[in-house]
């Protein structure tokens, strides 16, 4: 009886339309952020701008993200916005938040620099945290671009601070 068994489970696998099954590897990720910290998860970026023969201003706005240029800066397409932040904490915990006013972007390179100011928040500087514990932060600025600005890929830091009372 039992060659007779093996037989039909061969004959039944080869019938078409029979079940088939098939197995594939996946990745799972996952970042664990620890209570009272503060995580930079995006940068701020002002994307491709061109300079003209005057002087002007590309801005990022901290509650949009979207891109304003004036005078003779022109925006080129490309990716720019805020920089974002996510801190974690527990609920009703109240926080100060704090920025850099201003900071100097330098061409990689050399010679030539810019000044990012105005950069500002989308928080008020006092928060409670929510029942989540999460506060996402998004922060903007003012690119001041000078006439004929030297090409290049300029890059620069600010400072985030988040006090926890």
């Amino acid at each position: 009886m039992r060659p007779l068994f093996t037989l039909c489970a061969i004959g039944a696998a080869a019938i078409p339309g029979a079940a088939a099954a098939q197995s594939a590897t996946g990745q799972g990720e996952v970042v664990i952020v620890r209570p009272l910290s503060l995580v930079n998860t995006e940068d701020l970026r002002f994307g491709s701008l061109i300079a003209g023969t005057a002087g002007g201003s590309a801005v990022i706005s901290q509650t949009s993200g979207a891109r304003m240029v004036t005078g003779g800066v022109t925006g080129a397409p490309g990716d720019f916005g805020p920089a974002q932040f996510v801190t974690a904490g527990l609920a009703s915990i109240v926080v100060i938040i704090s920025v850099d006013n201003a900071t100097t972007i330098t061409r990689a390179g050399g010679g030539a620099s810019m000044n990012v100011t105005d950069i500002a928040t989308n928080r008020p500087a006092v928060s409670l945290f929510p029942g989540s514990g999460v506060i996402d932060i998004n922060v903007g600025g003012r690119l001041t671009v000078a006439a004929n600005q030297m090409p290049g890929d300029y890059a620069g830091t600010f400072n985030l601070t988040v006090f926890y009372l």
